[in-house]
């Protein structure tokens, strides 16, 4: 059965395949995994100290919502005209920081000491990935 993905079809592999000369490299990516994940804990770190203490009485502020359904739209945006992903990813990723910040530190006082396990976990995933993924 074929999928109907519009981000996973021949003719996009087609179509991006013969766009242009220039290819991303091993280092270009290793780059630019980096500096998306600079901009994501940056964001995050900001989504954790905008959502506060939030008390006995947990609310979801409206900024909450602003950048879930903006990180959304973009990644929508990004699957069908994969060619302005440049300008899109960095929107992308400090969008989903910030989501992923608040979300963070509502379930920190929730469930103390798990966003430290699950950040660390992460981390040591991608880094792990990333090496093999360079070290071909």
């Amino acid at each position: 059965m074929r999928g109907r993905s519009p981000a996973l079809n021949e003719e996009v592999f087609a179509r991006e395949a013969g766009a242009t000369d220039e290819v991303m490299t091993i280092p270009d990516v290793v780059r630019a995994c980096v500096a998306l994940l600079t901009i994501l804990i940056i964001t995050g770190a900001l989504g954790w100290y905008l959502i506060g203490d939030p008390g006995a009485q947990v609310s979801v502020p409206v900024w909450f919502y602003i950048a879930l359904f903006g990180a959304l739209a973009i990644g929508i945006v990004t699957v069908f005209k994969p060619n302005i992903a440049p300008f899109t990813a960095p929107a992308y990723a400090a969008l989903e920081g910030v989501v992923v910040g608040a979300i963070s530190r509502i379930f920190e006082f929730e469930f103390e000491g798990i966003v430290l396990q699950a950040v660390g976990l992460t981390i040591g995933v991608f880094a792990v990935l990333l090496s093999l993924y360079a070290s071909r």
